[in-house]
């Protein structure tokens, strides 16, 4: 799909609640190249791509002091004022194994805690509504709706956008109870990403 954006000059934002590197990677191996190691953006010619990590990701860490040695880090927290966005597999193997402060990611549970970056994530988080409350389309593929995850659905139901699309293979009432409004389209994908890829793309460009 990355090679589909870029091909088709698609300018937009994006947002992974993902930890992993398969976004970055997807659009590195289609040509976009990140246009600033402290910002997760990426650009093709001068079209860029914001990406937004709401809840980080595990090549996403802190900048300007370091921790060695140190086993008791998750009865402490770390924070930073800018971030270093490692992509490069060495550098990021080279960073995990000498480093005791852990990747800007939040933890897998239900109130989402950070050990390091607090201040980051924070700062994503009210990027991720802006973003949001300000789109004309929102596309939602992949997200199981858990109405406790606020910091994500609220502002997804405070969105102006007039369209909402919504690709998942669980059960979505919940889901458009949440956001319906009488002015708003919801449009729903029931079922898989690979189910829906052909579609979702035309939808999208």
């Amino acid at each position: 799909m990355s090679k589909k954006l870029r091909e088709s000059n698609w300018s937009g934002s994006m947002a992974t609640l993902n930890y992993d590197r398969f976004l970055i990677k997807a659009l590195a191996m289609s040509g976009y190249i990140p246009y600033s190691d402290r910002s997760p953006g990426y650009i093709f010619g001068r079209i860029p791509i914001e990406i937004c990590l709401p809840h980080g990701s595990s090549m996403l860490f802190g900048r300007g002091f370091d921790v060695r040695g140190l086993e008791m880090y998750k009865y402490l927290k770390f924070d930073h004022d800018s971030v270093e966005l490692i992509t490069d597999i060495e550098k990021f193997r080279a960073k995990i194994e000498v480093s005791s402060i852990p990747p800007i990611m939040s933890v897998f549970n239900r109130g989402k805690d950070n050990i390091s970056g607090g201040r980051i994530i924070t700062n994503y988080r009210k990027r991720f509504e802006e973003l949001t409350n300000n789109a004309d389309r929102i596309f939602i593929i992949g997200m199981k709706f858990r109405e406790h995850d606020k910091h994500i659905w609220i502002p997804i139901k405070n969105t102006l956008a007039k369209k909402i699309y919504y690709c998942s293979g669980n059960d979505t009432k919940e889901f458009e109870k949440y956001v319906k409004k009488d002015d708003r389209e919801i449009i729903i994908l029931r079922g898989y990403w690979k189910e829906f890829f052909n579609e979702i793309n035309s939808l999208i460009l």
